[in-house]
């Protein structure tokens, strides 16, 4: 029996062992799991066999072909407050860190480092610890295996992965090896380039403004640009009980900062604080905007802040598409779709229909599903219309026009843009993947093997 001793409390591991060459097969379980673009996102709370197990020394396998092989996978460690560890902060996050009047000069660097470091790890140690997650892709999910009693010291955990809706199931393992654990896979997903504010996936790469925080200037699929630039445009009404005035505003009205992120090889998640200038001197206070960027489609977030003196706001997010992308599109409630190649419309074709949160867009070989994503706790609170227009260049814009209701409960509210961008040449269940990401989360469940 070998113990060790995590960040928050004991431990006992017990030895077990993994051969890395071919083993009898457990039972006939072949993994028969279909989804592919989503992500399986595991916490240190389901995984407490390995809880306190130094992060270097874990592997994640799945079985093909009666062999275990190496998955890209990642650990994005949370500090004792349940906030992210950044791997990176980019200069202008670290001039941001507020230095009291009196301290020396060292006090900035070393808060920048505390930002990199979890506090619960023992001597600054990376481990695995309970709020910690561990992250792989649905599509590398492989077939049931067995092991072998043949390294001693090392920890085995079958992770059995489930689709709800369909009932299907795949299986990985993890494994905590007590010293010189095998080299990682070299396979990445996801990059980002800080230098260029870009990142850059295996179907498309997603470029930031070094201006604006949260604008996007240029968006690549297969290496092929299709976005003109995406915009902003809305209208802030603030005042005092029945004095009010209404104020237009645009990207250029948000500011902020990249504050850290953690950089693959599967998700890359980048942290910008925000703010947006509200007119005449005033601004909202910063906030927090998380954005998640997986293989085949990002989560990037869009900042509404509802405090005094605003009273409501009403704003077009879209996009600008390049002549000629895309030939088609389509929301869930509609039976066909409509035709973008044909006449030019300078209004909104989808005026009217309310609440409707999705909007596909289909070319030869390429879809992009943008949804918005609003938490429930504020789901009554905004409402939303899908946005597709053409100017007399035959360029497309496609976005949505969120306006929030009256009596908005006050505070800073963030929303979610999801976008999925495919380049194949089945596009047909694109809704259902979308949906899948969002609404149809994954379940895993852990066995120790002994």
């Amino acid at each position: 029996m070998w113990n060790i001793t995590p960040a928050k409390q004991p431990a006992t591991i017990f030895i077990l062992s993994l051969s890395l060459c071919p083993m009898a097969t457990l039972s006939n379980d072949l993994g028969d799991f279909d989804r592919k673009i989503g992500p399986v996102e595991v916490s240190g709370h389901t995984l407490l066999s390995i809880n306190g197990a130094p992060t270097e020394n874990i592997r994640v396998y799945a079985s093909r072909n009666n062999k275990l092989l190496p998955i890209p996978f990642q650990i994005d460690q949370k500090n004792a407050a349940d906030d992210w560890v950044w791997t990176t902060i980019p200069d202008n996050g670290k001039k941001q860190i507020p230095v009291p009047e009196g301290e020396d000069s060292d006090v900035l660097l070393t808060r920048s480092k505390d930002l990199t470091v979890d506090d619960q790890d023992p001597q600054s140690t990376p481990v695995f610890d309970s709020n910690d997650v561990l992250v792989f892709m649905a599509r590398d999910v492989g077939n049931r295996h067995a092991t072998a009693p043949n390294k001693p010291g090392t920890v085995v955990v079958e992770l059995e992965i489930s689709d709800p809706q369909k009932r299907s199931r795949g299986w990985v393992y993890i494994v905590h090896y007590a010293s010189n654990p095998p080299v990682l896979t070299k396979q990445r997903y996801v990059t980002y380039q800080e230098s260029r504010r870009r990142v850059v996936a295996p179907d498309y790469e997603l470029t930031y403004s070094p201006e604006h925080s949260v604008m996007l200037v240029e968006l690549k699929v297969k290496g092929a640009s299709i976005l003109e630039r995406s915009r902003i445009s809305g209208k802030v009404k603030a005042g005092m009980g029945p004095f009010a005035t209404t104020m237009e505003f645009d990207e250029r009205a948000i500011d902020g900062y990249d504050a850290g992120y953690i950089n693959g090889p599967v998700r890359v998640i980048k942290r910008s604080v925000d703010h947006v200038k509200i007119g005449a001197g005033m601004r909202s206070p910063d906030v927090n905007c998380d954005h998640y960027y997986y293989p085949w489609h990002a989560e990037i977030p869009m900042l509404f802040s509802m405090r005094f003196p605003v009273k409501g706001v009403e704003m077009l997010a879209a996009s600008r598409y390049r002549k000629d992308v895309f030939s088609q599109a389509r929301i869930p409630q509609m039976t066909e779709s409509i035709s973008i190649g044909s006449g030019q419309s300078n209004v909104n074709r989808l005026a009217g229909r309310k609440d409707a949160t999705w909007l596909g867009l289909y070319g030869d070989r390429l879809a992009v599903v943008t949804r918005i994503k609003i938490p429930e706790s504020i789901g009554d609170d905004f409402s939303i219309e899908p946005y597709l227009a053409h100017d007399s260049g035959q360029a497309l814009e496609a976005g949505y026009f969120i306006q929030t209701r009256p009596d908005i409960r006050k505070g800073e509210h963030v929303l979610h843009s999801v976008i999925l961008i495919l380049a194949d040449s089945d596009a047909k269940d694109m809704t259902l993947r979308t949906s899948n990401l969002l609404d149809n989360k994954l379940r895993a469940e852990a066995k120790v093997l002994q």
